[in-house]
């Protein structure tokens, strides 16, 4: 790891104002209503829940509400950026369904803890294991006794199909909750990944840890004022670099038969990357390097 390297990580390291909430911005340009609550975990994390609610409650008690888990370094925001006629958030509000928007710890709009500063080392001390043990469980505690159904809807993307594998392995009361569960890209056994960042990361991750370490770094691609200008001004209609934003996310996610609706990328760039703990990417990483799935088993160098 050179220099340049470092560089890098420092300038993803400058965390942009979590108090501007873009997510309910978003659903409110569609003319949508907008809710966020604070859902306190067991282990003292406090993380942010969105919600559209439904314009028709009497129609909505028929209607079992929907969870939408974002992916890895995502946020709420992945399911309602595409608008209206795209959007699995507004597709859903427009059938009348209660549509549930988490953000799991250590993103954009769950930074807080009880005792711990999202500054410290000990905040971010926790992998995929602890979403889904700790603030997946919260999360759907809290949506049943506020909304009064005693199942629901799941549809997750990436990590989130992961935490929601932890969950109802670990905590299998809440099996008996789900109603229907959708896994978008599943993730749980990663020996055939193909992203060629990924998979050096995963077999340089000590060299990795002891960078970090000397930075002192614990969280990794936070949301940045960096990040959304150079959205717009290098990822926007019209700029000449734009097919080298296409080329980077294929690099990260995969590549893909499909067109990608380029328009997008000044908005998926205002709030992803959202931020994750490095142990999360350790752990996925070890994933890689085993070729097996352990939802507990992490170990750090």
């Amino acid at each position: 790891m050179n220099v340049s390297v470092s560089i890098i990580i420092l300038v993803l390291a400058i965390s942009v104002d979590a108090a501007k909430d873009l997510v309910c911005q978003e659903i409110q340009i569609h003319d949508y209503p907008c809710e966020s609550y604070e859902v306190l975990t067991e282990d003292g994390y406090v993380v942010t829940l969105h919600r559209i609610p439904p314009r028709n409650l009497t129609y909505a008690r028929e209607l079992k509400p929907f969870i939408l888990m974002h992916g890895l370094i995502g946020s709420a925001a992945d399911f309602i950026l595409s608008g209206k006629q795209r959007s699995l958030g507004c597709m859903l509000h427009e059938k009348g369904y209660d549509v549930w928007l988490p953000n799991a710890r250590g993103t954009t709009y769950s930074k807080r803890h009880m005792h711990f500063d999202s500054s410290s080392e000990s905040f971010w001390n926790f992998t995929w294991h602890e979403i889904g043990y700790y603030d997946l469980p919260a999360t759907i505690d809290f949506i049943t006794n506020k909304t009064g159904h005693n199942k629901l809807h799941y549809v997750a993307h990436s990590q989130g199909s992961t935490i929601f594998l932890v969950m109802l392995s670990e905590r299998p009361e809440y099996n008996e909750k789900i109603v229907s569960a959708s896994l978008l890209a599943p993730v749980a056994f990663l020996a055939n990944l193909e992203s060629p960042p990924l998979r050096l990361m995963a077999s340089e991750s000590e060299k990795i840890e002891t960078l970090l370490n000397h930075l002192g770094l614990h969280e990794l691609f936070p949301s940045t004022a960096l990040n959304q200008l150079g959205g717009h001004l290098f990822c926007g209609k019209g700029a000449p670099t734009q097919n080298l934003c296409i080329l980077v996310t294929y690099l990260s996610v995969g590549f893909s038969d499909y067109e990608m609706d380029r328009s997008l990328f000044p908005k998926i760039f205002e709030t992803t990357p959202a931020g994750i703990s490095r142990k999360q990417f350790q752990h996925f990483g070890q994933l890689i390097n085993s070729g097996k799935y352990h939802s507990t088993r992490f170990i750090s160098f």
